[in-house]
């Protein structure tokens, strides 16, 4: 595992905790419950692994060439939908 994986999930996983009960707050609505911090946190990460994995496909030539076209339009496609249903769950403590 890369250490700026580390970092980048950690900013924003800092950066969610802080924000989102000033928001809420903001919208006199409740405080999340801390499931829901550990929730978001497993999805952020696998929001920014998705992206990497999506960066690596697109990127490398040899992959897509073991892979040919259609095996790399599916991973593009369910990466893309892993990272909008794991975003759509950070946004949820907002």
């Amino acid at each position: 595992m890369n250490l700026n994986f580390l970092y980048i999930w950690l900013g924003g996983m800092l950066g969610v905790t802080i924000v989102s009960p000033l928001v809420r707050k903001m919208r006199g609505r409740r405080l999340a419950a801390t499931q829901d911090f550990i929730v978001a946190g497993f999805a952020l990460g696998s929001a920014i692994a998705l992206f990497r994995v999506l960066i690596k496909v697109i990127t490398d030539q040899t992959l897509q060439a073991d892979l040919e076209w259609d095996g790399t339009v599916a991973i593009c496609i369910s990466a893309g939908l892993g990272i909008f249903l794991s975003l759509k769950e950070v946004v949820k403590l907002f």
